[in-house]
């Protein structure tokens, strides 16, 4: 199950991308614990660096909304196209 992570280095600009998200470290421990509830009930987790500025353009080019389903739905295509490119 792809997940979609971010570099704290990155998190400014999230902010700018989408004003809803919390501090960095509110978001670490909520997507930690989230991932943690996941594996215990069995799911195999993959988390996919996204790149704030290859997430606009990829929203733009799919005319998605900004938020935590697109960014969900661009790491699942991350992570198809590195499977595809690496196996």
């Amino acid at each position: 199950m792809p997940i979609a992570w971010f570099r704290e280095g990155d998190w400014r600009r999230w902010q700018v991308v989408d004003s809803q998200l919390p501090g960095y470290a509110a978001w670490l421990s909520k997507i930690e614990e989230a991932i943690k509830g996941l594996e215990q009930r069995g799911h195999s987790v993959a988390k996919v660096i996204v790149d704030p500025d290859e997430f606009l353009a990829w929203c733009q080019a799919n005319r998605r909304h900004i938020d935590r389903d697109a960014r969900n739905a661009y790491a699942a295509v991350l992570l198809s196209q590195y499977r595809r490119d690496h196996y």
